[in-house]
C-alpha cells in the first residue's frame, strides 16, 4: 500500500484536507485491469470497506490509449472525486501507486488504525477477486513491529495492541510518558497467506515496567492492586526474562487443505449462535447450582 499524502495534501478535495489536518493518512493501491468497474462495482467495494471501519472509498480509473501513467489524459479518467482531479494529481497517485493504463487506483482517508485494517482487507478482497494468488503457494511472513500501545478514539484512552504484558522494545520506553503510540512491543506474528498461524511475545518482567504500562492504560493504583497484585508481587522474588509463541495448528491445516472456515477443520465446530450440537450445550442449569454459585437469572422484558 502507497503512502498518498505528498498528492493529497495538493488536491483542493476537504476530505483529504480535514484528514490529513487531524493527523490522519491517505493511503491506497492499485488494482490491476479493473478501469472499467461499474458505478456499482464501485459502491459495493464502498460498502466493503464502509462494513470496515472506513468513512468512504475513493476511484480512479485509469483508461488511456498510451502505455503508461505518463501518457494519461483526462479523458480516459474516471473517478468519483474527478471534478476535484488535475492531470498531475492523477498522474501523481498512478506513480505512487504503480498503476498503469487499464488499473484502478482504490484510496482511503481516515484514522491511521482503521483505515490500514480497511485497506488492507480491501486488498485481500481484490486479490481474492482477480485471482492474483497462487493457491499451491504458501507465502510466509514473520511480523516484529507492533505498537504496544493503541489510541481508542471512541473511549478517548489507550489501549493495549497485543495484551498488556509486552514488553517494549529496547530503546523505547522513553515513550512511554511523551508519546504512548511510538512505543514498539517485543511482539510477534507468524502469517501465512495473509492468516496468522501463530503469535506471541517477549513478558514483562519487572514491577516497575508493568505498572507504568498499566499506568498509561489508565488503571488507577487501586485497580493494578486489586486485579494484578498476585503476579506484581511475583516479580519482586526475581522473575526470569521469558515469552513464547503458541501456533494455531488448526489455522494452518485451513490453508494446507484450502478451506475457507476454520470450522471445517475442527472435529466438533460450535455453531454461529456457540451452540454445540453434539454435546447439545449450553443446557439449562439446575437452580441448586445457580444458587451454590450465588447467581440469579432475571428474564429479559421484550
Amino acid at each position: 500500500m502507497a503512502d498518498l499524502a505528498p498528492i493529497a495534501k495538493t488536491v483542493e478535495f476537504n476530505v483529504f484536507q480535514n484528514v490529513l489536518d487531524s493527523g490522519g493518512i491517505v493511503k491506497g493501491f492499485a488494482a490491476p485491469g479493473c478501469s472499467d468497474y461499474t458505478r456499482k462495482q464501485i459502491d459495493e467495494l464502498t460498502d466493503f470497506v464502509r462494513a470496515r471501519g472506513a468513512s468512504g472509498l475513493i476511484a480512479i480509473g485509469i483508461s488511456s490509449s498510451g502505455n503508461g501513467a505518463d501518457d494519461l489524459n483526462m479523458a480516459g479518467v474516471k473517478s468519483n472525486i474527478l471534478r476535484f482531479l488535475s492531470e498531475d494529481h492523477v498522474k501523481g497517485f498512478a506513480k505512487l501507486t504503480g498503476a498503469q493504463n487499464g488499473d484502478l487506483v482504490l484510496m482511503i482517508a481516515g484514522e491511521k488504525s482503521r483505515t490500514n485494517q480497511a485497506l488492507g482487507a480491501l486488498r485481500h478482497e481484490m486479490g481474492q477477486r482477480l485471482q492474483l494468488g497462487n493457491p499451491n503457494e504458501m507465502a510466509f511472513a514473520l511480523i516484529t513491529d507492533f505498537p504496544l500501545f493503541e489510541w481508542n478514539s471512541d473511549d478517548e484512552r489507550w489501549d493495549a495492541s497485543h495484551h498488556a504484558f509486552c514488553m517494549p522494545k529496547e530503546g523505547y520506553t522513553q515513550y512511554m510518558d511523551s508519546d504512548p503510540g511510538e512505543v514498539i512491543a517485543q511482539s510477534y506474528d507468524l502469517i501465512c497467506n495473509g492468516i496468522e498461524m501463530a503469535s506471541g511475545s517477549i513478558r514483562v518482567h519487572k514491577r516497575e515496567l508493568q505498572e507504568k504500562i498499566f499506568e498509561v492504560l489508565g488503571y488507577s493504583k487501586e485497580q493494578v492492586s486489586d486485579r494484578f497484585g498476585q503476579i506484581l508481587d511475583a516479580f519482586e522474588y526475581g522473575a526470569p526474562p521469558h515469552g513464547g509463541i503458541a501456533p494455531g495448528i488448526d489455522r494452518l491445516l485451513m490453508v494446507l487443505l484450502g478451506k475457507e472456515s476454520i470450522r471445517d477443520v475442527i472435529a466438533f465446530p460450535k455453531t454461529q449462535s456457540q451452540m454445540d450440537p453434539l454435546f447439545g450445550s449450553p443446557s439449562a442449569i439446575d437452580g441448586s447450582q445457580l444458587e451454590e454459585l450465588n447467581i440469579q437469572l432475571i428474564p429479559i422484558e421484550e
